[in-house]
Formats: structure tokens, C-alpha cells, sequence
């Protein structure tokens, strides 16, 4: 049995141990209270752990992989086919830069130039518009400590003529490097040139940057792109384009627009979404 193995299956046993020791102790307790004057409509209102099992896992914050079951829930066979042009895409930047292939070139100006601007022009030919939406990394949040639990990776310098490391996933791990890369890409995407009538937004921290146009977005304090991207729809809905489409793995996003989408509704009426889970 390998080391890590040998680890999971240890902190299992100790999970049942401790889930054993509970049930243990709450029967010994609900017995007491059978020769006792207790009042158990009292005795049941208090949870027999420091915190409720629903959010910890033994102390831990509880992690959930049945996110994508939700899709399940909110997928409808009877709707109508995705019309065959858009006005405006947005796409999830941290998926683009997890999934687009790193294998063909050497340095980061490379990556930039020769497979994420080069992506990003070939979804800009038929849409009016491009926003590239980032995620911000704030010191000490819940979505740090989050990553932390993932590991880290080897922390690497980011610039132009920088070789890009052998394990691009390793790489991303790391906060600091994401943050200097998403920092780096922004100011690729921000200097592309755009065609008459087409423009790209990016998201610069709290800011966001374009190419191609003189419309300003206000500023997003929203930590995670995936609330951030309601707010990326509403403008280019403000701005007259009827057919926005959205392209993300996550699941958490398509929630947030079925949430939101009668509320962005009500202000645009003539808006339609489309969100597509394959880049």
C-alpha cells in the first residue's frame, strides 16, 4: 500500500472512531435523561459537535464533489437550440488558462501571444464583443485558505522571456503565481489590436481594461469570477448586445445566472443567456 494511501486510510479510521465515540456518548446521555426530569425537545435542539456536521467534517470545513449533480437538476431536453450567432462571449479566464495547451512553446510571451491571444482572436471573428473574467486574490480570505488545502506548487517569476515551468499544473497551484500571470495576461489582452467594431474587456483587479472601445465598466470588488460575471453580462446587456453567451466548467456559475437571471431580466428584458460547459 502506498504512503498516501495508507494515510487516507488512516484519517478514515479515525473519522469512524470519532463518529462512533459520538453516537456513543448521545445514547449514554439520552439514556440518562430517561431517569431524569428533562425536557428532550430541549435536549435534541443541541448538536452533540463543536460544529454542525452539515458545514465540518471532524473540525475541517466540509468539501462537496456533487456540485455537478446540480446541472441535473436544471438541465431542460424541451429548450430551444442556442441561436447560431452571438453578440458578446465571456469566458471564465482561470479555465481558459488551465485547459489551453502549453506543450508548443517555451516562454510566457509565447503562451500569450501564440495560444492565449491567439484563442481569444479566433473567438472574437464572430461575436461583437470578448470579456475575459478573472478571479482576484485577496490575502487571508476563505478562497485562499481553500487553495492552501490543495497544495502549493513551486513558486516561479513570471515575465516575458521567463521558460514556462514543465508542470503547468504544479505552477498554477501556487497564489502568487497566478496572480502574476493573470496580471501579465491582462496586459496582453488590454494591447491586442481589435477590428472596427469589435472590443475585448478584461478584468484588472477591481478595474477592468479594454481594447477596442471607449465604454468604461465600473469597478467589481467581488473576489471570485464567478460572481463577477453577472456583472459582465449586465453591461454589454446595458450596451444593446441581445445575445450573450458564457463559456465555463464551473458549476457554480450557472447556479449564480439562474439566480440572478430573472432580476437581469427585469432590467434587460430583450437579453438572452447561454451558458456552455465545453470551451
Amino acid at each position: 500500500m502506498k504512503r498516501s494511501q495508507g494515510r487516507r486510510v488512516s484519517r478514515q479510521g479515525k473519522k469512524i472512531k470519532i463518529h462512533q465515540n459520538n453516537v456513543e456518548l448521545f445514547g449514554q446521555l439520552y439514556i440518562a435523561m430517561q431517569s431524569r426530569d428533562g425536557n428532550l425537545n430541549e435536549f435534541f435542539a443541541h448538536e452533540i459537535q463543536a460544529f454542525p456536521p452539515s458545514l465540518s467534517d471532524f473540525g475541517s470545513l466540509r468539501l462537496t464533489n456533487a456540485k455537478s449533480e446540480l446541472l441535473q437538476c436544471l438541465e431542460q431536453p424541451d429548450q430551444i437550440g442556442s441561436p447560431s450567432t452571438y453578440d458578446c462571449k465571456i469566458f471564465d479566464g482561470a479555465v481558459l488558462v488551465h485547459f489551453l495547451p502549453t506543450t508548443t512553446v517555451n516562454t510566457f510571451d509565447e503562451y500569450a501571444d501564440k495560444i492565449f491571444i491567439s484563442y481569444l482572436k479566433k473567438q472574437r471573428q464572430e461575436p461583437r464583443r470578448l470579456n475575459v473574467v478573472w478571479d482576484t486574490y485577496i490575502a487571508n480570505s476563505l478562497k485562499e485558505s481553500t487553495q492552501l488545502k490543495r497544495g502549493q506548487g513551486c513558486c516561479r517569476k513570471v515575465s516575458g522571456q521567463t521558460k514556462l515551468p514543465k508542470n503547468w499544473i504544479d505552477f498554477l497551484r501556487d497564489s502568487t503565481n497566478k496572480k502574476e500571470l493573470l496580471a501579465f495576461l491582462t496586459t496582453k489582452v488590454s494591447n491586442m489590436n481589435c477590428p472596427t467594431n469589435k472590443s475585448v474587456y478584461v478584468t484588472a483587479e477591481e478595474s477592468v481594461l479594454s481594447a477596442g472601445s471607449s465604454c468604461h465598466m465600473a469597478k467589481c470588488n467581488q473576489e471570485e469570477a464567478d460572481t463577477r460575471v453577472v456583472v459582465h453580462v449586465m453591461h454589454p446587456s446595458e450596451q444593446g448586445e441581445k445575445t450573450i453567451l458564457i463559456r465555463t466548467v464551473d458549476t457554480d456559475v450557472v447556479a449564480i445566472l439562474v439566480g440572478t437571471y430573472y432580476t437581469m431580466v427585469a432590467v434587460q428584458p430583450y437579453v438572452v443567456i447561454w451558458d456552455r460547459q465545453k470551451l
